[in-house]
């Protein structure tokens, strides 16, 4: 069964805490806060370096999904549920302003 709630960003902090005391949405909180990491950083990311090196946020969110062969083929995006990954995604921007392909 899936279920789709829709609201507004003021109720939605509210709404995620009062679903996670039911046992069935413990799952949920875990991915929520796994796309906020990962938002959170691709706009850290954006911001640090790829509003310098893209035409747009589009662009720069289709090299982040995109499979990278300096990263054996694995989606920069994934990388950046962790800090080393983090890193990783940063050095390969340092690249890309060097005109390193990465």
């Amino acid at each position: 069964m899936e279920l789709t709630i829709k609201v507004d960003d003021k109720e939605g902090p509210f709404l995620i805490e009062l679903l996670k005391k039911f046992p069935f949405v413990q799952e949920v909180s875990t991915v929520v806060e796994t796309l906020s990491v990962v938002r959170h950083r691709s706009e850290e990311l954006w911001q640090l370096k790829g509003n310098k090196l893209f035409n747009s946020r589009a662009d720069f969110n289709a090299w982040l999904a995109a499979p990278n062969s300096a990263i054996k083929q694995k989606e920069p995006l994934y990388l950046l549920l962790d800090e080393s990954g983090y890193q990783t995604v940063i050095r390969l921007l340092g690249r890309l302003e060097h005109g390193i392909m990465a």
